[in-house]
């Protein structure tokens, strides 16, 4: 079985690192706060209760669930995405119907000034 390694030598930056630490250590001390102290403990962490699975009573009568959604959770993804897919649908909607109006607002505009400048040429 190999021994571990050596320690690497001290290198000039931990030298100069230990240097300045003893100071700020030093003040630290001073001020009132040890920086050897530990930490407090983190508080306990308890789990989560358990779901209990859903009822197979939920079902209509002749029905059942596979195996992988026995004790699976509701979630909203259906619901996200139905409102994703209709929200996008009103968005590409608008868009197009700003971008016909603004269209025809660009052209009444251009007919106007073609209008006033033939109405300048004839006079």
């Amino acid at each position: 079985m190999k021994s571990p390694p050596d320690p690497p030598a001290a290198r000039p930056w931990t030298l100069l690192l230990r240097a300045l630490g003893v100071p700020a250590y030093l003040l630290l001390r001073l001020i009132g706060r040890d920086p050897a102290a530990h930490a407090p403990a983190p508080p306990e962490v308890t789990p989560a209760p358990e779901r209990p699975g859903l009822a197979a009573e939920a079902l209509p009568e002749g029905w059942t669930r596979p195996r992988e959604m026995l004790d699976t959770p509701p979630t909203l993804a259906p619901v996200t995405l139905a409102f994703g897919l209709a929200l996008g649908t009103v968005g590409v909607l608008v868009g197009a119907w700003s971008v016909a109006v603004l269209g025809a607002a660009v052209s009444l505009a251009g007919a106007a000034l073609w209008a006033r400048d033939a109405l300048r040429e004839s006079a």
